[in-house]
């Protein structure tokens, strides 16, 4: 549910006094990258799917991804 949401967590536990505010910062940080590599991990096992490259996007890009929503 919503309490299992990252920052949660780690903002109770500053709430609660049981840990400073920088360290909750720093564990919500470390929580981010996990569930950003988590997010890698699963993607990685897609077959179909489409990367994009923020640095070389272009407008073939975005005609990829609209050809292969309506084909």
């Amino acid at each position: 549910g919503a309490l299992q949401a990252i920052g949660h967590k780690e903002l109770f536990a500053y709430f609660e006094g049981r840990i400073t505010l920088t360290e909750a910062a720093e564990n919500l940080k470390q929580s981010t990258r996990r569930y950003a590599k988590r997010q890698l991990t699963w993607f990685r096992y897609i077959d179909d799917i489409i990367r994009l490259n923020r640095e070389n996007s272009n407008t073939a890009n975005v005609e990829e991804i609209i050809n292969h929503l309506y084909i």
